[in-house]
């Protein structure tokens, strides 16, 4: 049987900081999922499911996300602090 800490670790890794991170860089930018969508060419359905952690973009589309949000790929997907 796992213990606790295991348990907790393995949700942490499933969920990810990315969606949180997406979804308030975007809102930080004033960023609309319908206007992140049109620049990413992609629709607003599926930058929701990136929200929700239900998908993950492509990796293109993922380096496009970075250079719209201005922020580094890695703190977007790791929550790093600025200066990484």
């Amino acid at each position: 049987m796992q213990d606790e800490h295991e348990r907790k670790g393995w949700t942490k890794v499933k969920r990810g900081v990315f969606p949180g991170n997406l979804r308030s860089r975007r809102k930080g930018r004033g960023l609309t999922q319908a206007v992140l969508a049109a620049q990413l060419h992609t629709t607003q359905s599926r930058v929701s499911e990136w929200e929700h952690g239900k998908s993950q973009p492509s990796l293109e589309q993922f380096r496009l996300l970075a250079e719209i949000l201005d922020v580094s790929m890695t703190v977007l997907l790791l929550g790093a602090g600025e200066g990484v």
